[in-house]
């Protein structure tokens, strides 16, 4: 993401590669430590903007070994997983509870370690985690021997530099609760604003909490009683070239809805205004009728 725009009631969001996407409103997730790459016209508050360049992220290293055998299981009810003070820090089995005979070992290292690791190259990172996993299981497998292996220093990812947001003391009630805090039509989710901070899970409760607070917004400015009915009254009360034209405002007035999911407001309002139709063509047929009468009495 580039660049984020907005102009009274549309945001327009550019990629690097040039696309443009269009919409009412934006939920913005990228971590807190990118956010500031993206240019923001207008631009963001400065408290906003100084929150996301004190929060800090966790370096994290994560390598997976893939086994022919998990040489680890003693048993179907076998669980490993170890701390050690050797290179693979925090080490843990991945494959757990799933089938097939081959297995994933996850070496988990933070801090210092992880840019210790991540510095290493690929021959000798596999081999300094398996050294450790030799010491580990000695008696059971003397040599055991990788046949596969992937690492991912978050750290250096471009897109998130770092696994997890790490507040410092203070940060949580300050910088947090400013980072929470919609730009105009641009509203904020990651885990970095979850209460369950750090987990996938909090990432999603903060999306579905984005996407409510869109909708109670878009439903206050297209919905409310003060709009939408004196549209319907001029469709229902209108000539025929009248009601074509209003029957368009109406329509683009619902298109402006933000994902109206149970859409009760607005067949609420299209049945009001479909009864106020027929009221008021049954009205004028009594009315006819009536004169009609009039007119024979009184010849």
């Amino acid at each position: 993401m580039k660049r984020i725009r907005q102009n009274g009631d549309h945001v327009c969001v550019e990629s690097r590669n040039g696309q443009v996407h269009s919409a009412a409103f934006c939920i913005c997730t990228v971590p807190a430590r990118t956010l500031t790459s993206i240019e923001f016209v207008p631009r963001m508050p400065d408290d906003q903007w100084d929150a996301a360049k004190q929060l800090q992220y966790a370096r994290i290293m994560k390598t997976v070994l893939l086994f022919e055998k998990r040489f680890w299981m003693r048993g179907s009810k076998t669980r490993f997983s170890c701390f050690t003070d050797g290179a693979s820090d925090f080490i843990f089995d991945s494959t757990l509870y799933q089938k097939g005979t081959h297995g994933i070992l996850c070496s988990y290292a933070i801090g210092d370690k992880a840019d210790d690791l991540s510095a290493c190259s690929p021959a000798m990172l596999q081999g300094r985690i398996e050294q450790d996993l030799r010491l580990i299981f000695s008696a059971i497998h003397p040599k055991p021997r990788a046949v596969d292996m992937k690492a991912q220093p978050w750290q250096k990812d471009e897109y998130t530099q770092g696994a997890y947001a790490l507040y410092r003391p203070g940060q949580w009630f300050g910088v947090r609760a400013v980072l929470q805090e919609p730009h105009l039509r641009v509203y904020f989710a990651g885990e970095h604003l979850a209460d369950e901070q750090g987990f996938m899970e909090g990432a999603v409760v903060t999306g579905q909490d984005a996407v409510a607070s869109v909708q109670r917004r878009a439903r206050r400015r297209c919905c409310t009683p003060a709009r939408i009915p004196r549209l319907f009254d001029r469709v229902s009360k209108g000539n025929n070239c009248d009601c074509a034209a209003e029957t368009v405002k109406v329509t683009l007035v619902f298109a402006t809805l933000v994902s109206d999911t149970d859409g009760t407001l607005s067949r609420t309002y299209v049945r009001a205004a479909r009864r106020r139709r027929r009221g008021t063509l049954a009205s004028r047929y009594r009315k006819g009728e009536k004169q009609n009468r009039d007119c024979c009495l009184s010849s």
